[in-house]
Formats: structure tokens, sequence, C-alpha cells
């Protein structure tokens, strides 16, 4: 079984219980805290997203904003 954020295969104890690998999980914690992606090299950029006229593209590691698009 392999991690949804960063598609590293997880340790069997992590794949027993969860589907995100512990770092990408510690990352996620500070992506909440910040609202910013904060996984640098690791950053796995998402699909652009949109709500009303705001526009993001999402890290799908950390689940935090990469960038806004105008």
């Amino acid at each position: 079984m392999s991690c949804e954020g960063c598609g590293k295969s997880l340790n069997p104890i992590e794949a027993l219980h969860w589907s995100v690998c512990l770092p990408c999980t510690k990352a996620r914690q500070k992506a909440v805290i910040t609202g910013r992606c904060c996984c640098g090299r690791q950053r796995v950029p998402g699909n652009l997203c949109a709500t009303g006229s705001r526009q993001w593209i999402p890290c799908r590691r950390c689940l935090g904003t990469i960038r806004h698009v105008a």
C-alpha cells in the first residue's frame, strides 16, 4: 500500500491504521497552522482548485496552498 501524499510505500503499522505516512501527517499538521505548503522540494502539485473567483494550486502531500492564481 502506498501513501496518498507522497506515493512512497507505507510500513506495515502505518498501513494497518492510516492511508498517509507519518512524515506527510506531520507536514499536513504544519500546513493547517500556516495555511501554506511547507514541503519544499518534496511538494506534489495537484490540480487547479477554484472557489468563486479564488483559484489556487494545492499540494497533495500536505494539502496546503502552493500558489494563488489570479
